[in-house]
């Protein structure tokens, strides 16, 4: 599986789903987003990158009951092999705890964590940190990473808010 095209898509539909004319509201302020709906939207976008890849035979398994091995497991079918696990964090204090879950996973070919830090944040230092990280504790995988901001100063809306890096 070409993780980057799967990114492509992908942000191409939060764009999609993001866009002025999107149907769904936050809970508090109709036009902000909180952690919940923001998650169904990105939910929804990861979804249809699957199902727009074109290889007929990944299927997508979500997260249930948090006892899977991630947020949403790509699965080959044809040979019942993990292509891609994805970790989706709204929390920044989250974020290198989903880092450690997907590098202990043994069985992915590829893992993909989504996340976020807010207003007063620099995601350059949480990128940084991310791989020292690696460096301190010698770990070979690559973990391919979206980072925006948001918070309540700075709203997510749109694919070019993220970051990549692959760390």
């Amino acid at each position: 599986m070409n993780v980057k095209k799967f990114i492509k898509l992908f942000k191409k539909q939060v764009d999609v789903l993001y866009d002025k004319d999107r149907i769904i509201s936050g809970n508090k302020n109709l036009g902000i987003l909180q952690n919940s709906e923001h998650t169904y939207l990105i939910n929804v976008a990861i979804y249809l990158a699957v199902k727009r890849y074109h290889q007929k035979n990944i299927l997508i398994i979500p997260e249930h009951g948090g006892k899977f091995p991630s947020d949403f497991v790509l699965k080959n079918e044809d040979n019942n092999k993990i292509e891609l696990i994805i970790e989706h964090e709204n929390s920044k204090r989250r974020i290198l705890y989903n880092y450690k879950k997907l590098v202990k996973n043994k069985t992915a070919k590829e893992r993909l964590l989504i996340c976020y830090v807010y207003d007063r944040d620099n995601i350059k230092e949480k990128i940084h940190k991310l791989k020292k990280y690696k460096r301190k504790h010698k770990i070979k995988k690559t973990i391919h990473l979206l980072i925006a901001k948001k918070g309540k100063k700075i709203f997510f809306t749109k694919s070019k808010d993220y970051v990549y890096d692959n760390i």
